[in-house]
């Protein structure tokens, strides 16, 4: 049982390191993985869509919780 253990914690932490080093985001990168950056296939233009779907996101949450305040807001006890 603890060879099985092994293998799989092996193999867990090597997708984990794989994906660190190739899929997962980075901020320090604008958003590009290490891979996109190495190949060379980030560019400028994915840093401005990404910063426009960040726009776009916050500005969706912003409106639904201003929703939520204005169904719930005149409701609440004056002790909120």
């Amino acid at each position: 049982m603890a060879k099985i253990d092994r293998i799989i914690r092996k193999a867990g932490s090597a997708k984990f390191i794989q994906d660190y080093n190739n899929v997962i985001p980075r901020s320090a990168l604008d958003g590009a993985t290490p891979f996109e950056v190495f190949s060379g296939k980030w560019k400028i233009t994915e840093h401005t869509a990404l910063d426009h779907l960040n726009e776009a996101a916050q500005e969706n949450r912003r409106n639904a919780n201003l929703r939520v305040w204005d169904e719930l807001g005149p409701n609440l006890p004056d002790s909120f």
